[in-house]
Parts: C-alpha cells; sequence; structure tokens
C-alpha cells in the first residue's frame, strides 16, 4: 500500500465524509457498536448484522454469553470471560472460498490470548491470538501462517485488520501498522467469534465493533482503519 510505502501510518490518513462499512459495496457483515443488541442480565445473547446478510452473532447457551456494557464510558464493550469460554456464534456461515479476497476488521482491547473470528464446527480455521506478539492465521487447517509484532504488544493495540488478495498475499496490520505477510489461497470458513473448534483457546479480551468484506485494497483499509481507531 502507498502509505506504507512512503513510511506513513495509515491513522494519519482519514476517510472522505463519513465513512463506514456499510458505505462499501463489498461489505458482507458489520456488528456495529451498540447497535442491534439484546442481553439478558447485562450478558449478550444477540448482536444483528447490520448489512443484512443473517450473519448475526448470537449465543444461547447463558454460561457462554459475555457481557455486554450498556452505559457509561464503555458502552458498547462486549467483554469475553475465557474462564467461561465466552464466545458468540454466527447464525449463518461465512465462507471464503480458495484464492477470493477478503477484510476482517475489529476494534478490540485484548487482555491476554486466544481466538478472535474462527469456525468452531471445523478444525484449523482460525485467527487467533498466540502470545503478547504474535498473531496466528490458519487455513483449511493448513500452514500456520505466524505475524509476529517488530514493537509492542498485542495488548497495547486496538485495531487489527486482516486482508487477502485474490493472490493470496495475506497482511496483518495493527493500529494501522503492517505486522507482515503471508501466502495462503486455501478457504476460509468462519461461524464463531471467541472459541476455534471445539471451544478450545477461549479470547480473554472484548470487542467494541467487527466487519467483514468481499474485497480488500488500500482506500478500504484506509477508511476501515480510520473507522476503527475512532470509536
Amino acid at each position: 500500500m502507498l502509505a506504507l510505502k512512503l513510511g506513513l501510518s495509515l491513522n494519519t490518513i482519514k476517510p472522505i465524509g463519513s465513512w463506514t462499512p456499510e458505505s462499501e459495496s463489498s461489505a458482507l457483515a458489520w456488528w456495529k457498536k451498540a447497535t442491534g443488541v439484546t442481553t439478558e442480565e447485562g450478558k449478550l445473547t444477540d448482536w444483528l448484522d447490520q448489512i443484512g446478510n443473517n450473519h448475526n452473532f448470537r449465543q444461547a447457551t447463558e454460561e457462554e454469553r459475555p457481557t455486554y456494557t450498556s452505559s457509561g464510558a464503555n458502552e458498547g464493550t462486549v467483554t469475553f470471560d475465557p474462564s467461561a469460554t465466552n464466545n458468540l456464534e454466527i447464525t449463518t456461515q461465512i465462507t471464503f472460498a480458495a484464492n477470493t479476497a477478503f477484510t476482517v476488521g475489529m476494534r478490540v482491547n485484548v487482555a491476554s490470548t486466544g481466538s478472535l473470528f474462527t469456525d468452531n464446527t471445523t478444525t484449523g480455521e482460525f485467527i487467533r491470538i498466540m502470545s503478547t506478539t504474535q498473531l496466528r492465521i490458519k487455513l483449511s487447517n493448513g500452514t500456520s501462517r505466524n505475524f509476529d509484532l517488530s514493537e509492542g504488544v498485542w495488548t497495547d493495540k486496538k485495531t487489527i485488520i486482516v486482508t487477502r488478495t485474490t493472490g493470496g498475499l495475506i497482511t496483518v496490520l495493527a493500529d494501522g501498522v503492517a505486522v507482515g505477510t503471508q501466502t495462503d489461497t486455501a478457504q476460509l470458513l468462519i461461524d464463531n467469534f471467541g472459541v476455534r473448534r471445539t471451544d478450545l483457546n477461549p479470547y480473554d479480551g472484548s470487542l467494541l465493533d467487527a466487519s467483514i468484506f468481499t474485497d480488500t485494497n488500500a482506500t478500504l483499509t484506509t477508511n476501515l482503519q480510520n473507522y476503527l481507531k475512532d470509536l
């Protein structure tokens, strides 16, 4: 991307107008902060996909529901307790076939480690924080693709964006700065946020907003980064 080649952070590039994920024709799913949320006794039961493709977050199992903050400075924060295996299922599975492009973005507050977007019914399909400095992506139970921070730790980072081109080039960005690239053209399946098959490696942290797109390009990545960082 041009911004990275010039040594600029994506944080310094502002989107034109009031860009949101639904501004993008390639938007597949958007779990918007503090929008479309249903709770029971302070726990999140449903979080509606604002694109309208029925990729809703849902958790029917009471003890696995994450905590939802409904007011105050942290309004809209969804907090996952790994000791209770908190996670959110996606009502309609997302499938990216081999050699297809995608962009996945999220605003997070990582407390430790754990699974982010995954498939909880298929082995080896996940985006997962392995340690304070390493994020791992695994597609179709193939080779692990590791992305190691050159500085700082994941607990300091607030935005995570993962992109893949049709040629299989995967890029991970933390707070708008590229962590690295790997190549993997395999299929990616997503049906969960918070655990991987089966209910393993639960996420320790919180989520404010997330979105998934069926394309990737520099403009989309820039706009997404600036949208997420301002939440």
